[in-house]
């Protein structure tokens, strides 16, 4: 498969619980041009045995392997490095997609003009067995004209961000900063807004699974957290408090547009405009619990 459609970008790290179940909902698309890129990023359980069993049996797998461990930042950018399609979706090894979620996906963006960088569907949250107990708040779709109302739009609606993985043009992600190693979901939804607009399909296609191992449990401080993104930032003496860490990435965001100065600078005050609690936004929707955290790392930092 030369040039194929779509690309699915999954990288993992130690995922042979739900890995799996992942590999299974995305082979089971009724949508077949696609091509699956996989990065392990040095796995020490059986990660390596399944995927390379899923790779013999279908062609469209291609499955990668690092000997190190270089963190997510790297393993999220390698596959769509790796990608040779039209359309990017970044995949993760603990999420299911239902059989017709990319069919959805691609046929939006077929049929909306280029303006329409990202299209994803509304989604369920499920627990570690796959039973359903909440629905993400996330409504970030803008047709706004203007790229800062698109900006604003998204600070407003963003909650649990699994937007992100719903269907990119790649063409426009490559002019993106790509996933970044500060809260990467929400710094990319505002840059691809100020690039295009989003759309959102009425209907549940997408099952993000939240379980005790996933990365912003397992993780439980700040530091801990830039290790995960990062192995490199370990040993960080310094970390900016969150929210101001997170307004330099949107600042760096408005910066690396091509926008017309008028458009940037509007964009520039709509960021700076934003009061302190709308960093907190969105994580409104998640469990008391997590949003307590964030908060006491962000108060300690």
């Amino acid at each position: 498969m030369a040039h194929p459609t779509v690309s699915i970008g999954l990288p993992v790290y130690n995922g042979e619980e739900y890995l799996p179940n992942a590999l299974d909902s995305l082979l089971r698309q009724n949508y077949e041009d696609f091509e699956l890129i996989i990065s392990d990023n040095a796995s020490t359980d059986r990660t390596p045995d399944i995927c390379r069993a899923y790779s013999a049996k279908d062609r469209r797998i291609r499955y990668y392997r690092s000997e190190v461990n270089r963190g997510a930042v790297w393993n999220f950018k390698r596959v769509f490095e790796l990608a040779r399609g039209k359309y990017f979706k970044w995949a993760a090894h603990d999420d299911e997609c239902y059989p017709s979620m990319v069919r959805c996906c691609v046929d939006m963006l077929d049929q909306t003009p280029t303006s329409v960088v990202l299209v994803y569907p509304r989604g369920e949250i499920i627990d570690e067995c796959g039973n359903v107990f909440n629905s993400p708040k996330d409504h970030i779709a803008s047709s706004a004209t203007q790229p800062h109302l698109r900006v604003a739009h998204i600070f407003r609606q963003l909650h649990l961000g699994y937007p992100f993985y719903g269907l990119i043009r790649s063409e426009i992600l490559r002019k993106t900063r790509g996933y970044v190693h500060i809260a990467a979901d929400w710094v990319l939804f505002v840059e691809l807004a100020m690039w295009g607009e989003i759309r959102e399909i009425p209907e549940v296609l997408f099952r993000v699974r939240r379980h005790p191992d996933c990365a912003m449990h397992a993780n439980k401080t700040r530091r801990a957290m830039e290790a995960w993104h990062d192995p490199s930032r370990k040993n960080l003496r310094v970390l900016l408090p969150f929210r101001l860490a997170l307004m330099i990435e949107y600042l760096k965001s408005v910066h690396n547009t091509q926008l017309s100065p008028i458009d940037k600078a509007l964009c520039f005050i709509t960021v700076f405009a934003l009061p302190p609690w709308e960093y907190f936004r969105a994580v409104a929707g998640k469990q008391k619990e997590e949003f307590q955290r964030i908060l006491n790392l962000w108060r300690r930092s």
